[in-house]
């Protein structure tokens, strides 16, 4: 019996597919991983100005679709910004009389099922390590598998609503096969099909990076966040679940070791830094003596930044750390349902702040263009970013509405057209004069006479004014140069996907001479 796994995502580096791939390995003889990567984010000159994805035209559809049919089961992997690319795939299997048995995992089923399941004949709406086993063990002895825990079912009778399974526990999580990595993948090229991914292939698509997550879960529950889902359907996903800390060191060691080109480590967690000190301590000390490379916080919330944590981890390499605050107004943090007031972010950015001679700058992300806010709550924002200890940079974000958020019905509430903040690139912000100075900030800090003077002329991003797009794309570069530079300083080049390695291999030869 032959499984497929596809994920249609802007990378490789679908890390819930990579581990449950790895799983289902461990359940069936011919299972194949494949992936089709319809964005752009990965090459350098897209990286840089934040473009959207190829189109994938209909062709390739037929192509793909033909390539996935000697399946008994495919399991699709998609975020919601791709699911058209799901259902076209999907309607064209279906014109084949004779087809897999077609499921849909990922974040779309969980956070829009009832969209999801029009289209297949299940969705996983919950951890799909154990579901699927239950489910594959009934599926291939021809048993009604319908009640399975996991899963919602197209049944002859409807659709079967079922509930998840418990979720996992740290030793189960301990005892999982490491995610699939260089272990026969398949990429889909134009015009050569889905070929076997090589060290090319890994560079192109992630330069010299891997990510990874140690913990699972978020103690928050912010209105904008599909993690939103997953608290709905169990509570406990507030808590922390992590492996043992020697699970994580070698599931790192089995990869460098099988492409040594990686100088440095993602851990993409929601929460790295609501991991308890003793454990990071452990973390710190087998990283160390173990793998030894450069790492990057890139999930931390203001409220768990603790120097002693920031220090242990430093100690141990870590090199770039990214943290949300999304707003500089408490009303709009609150509005968010998001427990991290101003004070909390700026005694969290001050703490980070003391390290900034070992690390690239610290970067926050920030949400801008949210129709709900008002002068003062612009203007909040802009005040928070002009006092911020330096260096630092931020990650900007237009808001975009992810459907069944509890941010979809509050904006719903607040009179708002939903349909206009709904998917779209969410790096292009709306040029106002608010937004170009954020961008500002990054690069210069500007006397506070001039910056008081041009606050007065500041509307929130969505009210009628003058807009300035050529000055924005402008401060948008220097921005950009700015962050290029600091991640020279600390020889980073793991956000350049692709042409990063050859940076990475010319610094470190030159090193090497020198």
């Amino acid at each position: 019996m032959k499984i497929i796994l596809f994920s249609v995502l802007d990378g490789v580096d679908n890390i819930g597919m990579r581990k449950v791939g790895a799983f289902i390995k461990t359940l069936a003889d011919d299972v194949e991983i494949l992936f089709l990567v319809p964005g752009q984010h990965r090459s350098l000159i897209s990286t840089l100005l934040m473009t959207g994805e190829k189109e994938i035209d209909e062709k390739e559809i037929d192509d793909i679709a033909q390539d996935l049919m000697d399946a008994d089961i495919i399991g699709f992997s998609s975020m919601t910004g791709y699911a058209h690319l799901v259902k076209q795939i999907v309607k064209t299997i279906k014109k084949n009389e004779k087809r897999p048995y077609l499921i849909w995992g990922g974040i779309h089923p969980i956070v829009e099922p009832e969209d999801a399941i029009k289209d297949v004949d299940a969705i996983c709406t919950g951890e799909g390590e154990f579901a699927f086993e239950l489910f594959f063990n009934k599926f291939k002895n021809s048993e009604y598998f319908y009640d399975t825990a996991g899963f919602w079912f197209n049944t002859p009778d409807g659709v079967q609503k079922n509930p998840n399974l418990p979720l996992m526990t740290n030793q189960m999580m301990s005892e999982l096969p490491f995610m699939v990595y260089q272990d026969q993948e398949k990429v889909y090229k134009k015009g050569q099909g889905f070929v076997e991914m090589q060290t090319i292939d890994f560079v192109h698509y992630g330069g010299v990076a891997y990510l990874t997550v140690f913990s699972i879960g978020c103690p928050l529950k912010c209105n904008y966040c599909s993690n939103t889902a997953f608290l709905d359907h169990d509570i406990n996903y507030r808590k922390l679940r992590y492996p043992s800390v020697a699970y994580i060191i070698n599931e790192v060691k089995r990869v460098v070791e099988k492409q040594p080109f990686i100088s440095t480590i993602i851990f993409t967690d929601d929460s790295f830094m609501a991991i308890k000190t003793d454990v990071l301590r452990e973390f710190a000390t087998l990283y160390k003596q173990e793998i030894n490379l450069p790492f990057v916080v890139a999930g931390i919330i203001p409220t768990y930044v603790r120097e002693e944590k920031v220090q242990i981890l430093v100690d141990a390499g870590m090199k770039r750390v990214r943290m949300g605050i999304q707003s500089g107004s408490d009303r709009i943090l609150s509005f968010y349902k998001r427990p991290t007031p101003v004070r909390t972010i700026v005694t969290a950015t001050t703490i980070l702040s003391k390290f900034s001679s070992n690390l690239v700058d610290p970067a926050y992300d920030m949400i801008l263009d949210n129709p709900v806010e008002n002068t003062e709550d612009t203007i909040a924002t802009l005040d928070m970013i002009y006092n911020l200890p330096r260096p630092f940079t931020l990650n900007i974000f237009s808001l975009r509405v992810l459907p069944n958020t509890q941010l979809a019905h509050d904006i719903k509430e607040e009179g708002v057209d939903i349909n206009l903040l709904n998917y779209g690139n969410y790096w292009r912000t709306i040029p106002s004069l608010g937004n170009c100075l954020i961008y500002l900030f990054i690069v210069y800090k500007p006397p506070l006479k001039l910056y008081n003077k041009l606050k007065k002329y500041v509307k929130p991003a969505h009210h009628k004014q003058r807009l300035y797009p050529v000055t924005m794309i402008l401060l948008r570069f220097l921005y950009l140069g700015k962050r290029a530079v600091s991640h020279l300083r600390q020889g980073d080049f793991s956000n350049l996907p692709g042409v990063g390695f050859y940076y990475w291999w010319l610094c470190k030869s030159y090193f090497k001479k020198s």
